[in-house]
């Protein structure tokens, strides 16, 4: 049976400056700056979708408040 590794395979459909690819999470995590959308998702969709790196960012932040989360915003 095939394994699909969600943190390092590319799995994820997004529209980059170069045109559409697929991405994985470290990959998009990485290149943030250059994704300009989740390719054929719908909205409900691409909020799910994004919930897993807001989620990764945040932990890794350590952010302990919102003010703190203010601050570096």
């Amino acid at each position: 049976m095939a394994q699909l590794n969600l943190i390092t395979d590319p799995w994820q459909p997004v529209i980059t400056g170069r045109g559409p690819e697929r991405l994985s999470l470290v990959d998009e995590l990485m290149r943030a700056h250059e994704v300009r959308e989740f390719d054929g998702l719908a909205a409900p969709e691409t909020v799910a979708v994004l919930r897993l790196p807001v989620a990764l960012l945040i932990d890794g932040l350590r952010l302990k408040s919102v003010e703190e989360w203010g601050a570096l915003w």
